[in-house]
């Protein structure tokens, strides 16, 4: 799951436990099936926060240049029925960070499918 569906952060604490002996990896999937509250959690949580900072940044960019570009749209959006938008730099990036990722992420865990195992014998 989270190879398939986590952030960087997630994917890189998976390849950790994936590669390393079988303590690593109960320790990282949070032995007992509780993934989102162990190592993995805080990895997800982390690339949470990260998409969040990324989208935020963004906004504040589009803001920004819309400010900037206002007298100049002010002077030459004087023709009757001439508008002006401004183009959407990253719309399919802010789509995916904003909404897709965390639609795709969200049913993981409580779908009936993506269950973690049972324990490892220790």
């Amino acid at each position: 799951m989270a190879l398939h569906t986590g952030g960087p952060t997630m994917k890189a604490k998976a390849v950790e436990g994936l590669t390393g002996a079988d303590e690593q990896l109960r320790e990282i999937v949070s032995n007992g099936g509780w993934i989102f509250y162990g190592p993995l959690g805080l990895a997800d949580d982390a690339d949470e926060e990260a998409a969040q900072a990324y989208y935020q940044a963004w906004a504040k960019r589009v803001e920004e240049l819309n400010a900037a570009n206002k007298p100049y749209v002010q002077s030459a959006n004087t023709a009757e029925g001439m508008e002006w938008h401004a183009p959407e730099f990253g719309a399919d990036i802010d789509y995916f960070t904003a909404l897709a990722q965390v639609q795709m992420a969200s049913p993981l865990g409580r779908d009936g499918h993506s269950q973690a195992s049972e324990p490892l014998p220790s």
